[in-house]
């Protein structure tokens, strides 16, 4: 399991030792989090910053809706 505070406090660096795919259905997952500390905190700043970073490539992005 990712420590997404971890990723934020990292200025959002894209773990080296994952990846990208395993990554993106762990956020998605968090996303849909009932709890809105988990939804809407660090995975979501992540999330957003890695899309403008493009460091999510189009056909991941259209995974996560």
């Amino acid at each position: 399991m990712t420590d997404w505070k971890s990723v934020e406090a990292a200025d959002c660096a894209v773990p080296a030792d994952r990846p990208m795919e395993d990554l993106v259905r762990e956020l998605s997952r968090a996303l849909a989090d009932p709890d809105p500390l988990v939804r809407d905190g660090a995975p979501h700043t992540v999330l957003a910053t890695w899309i403008a970073r493009g460091a999510i490539g189009t056909p991941r992005r259209l995974e996560l809706g």
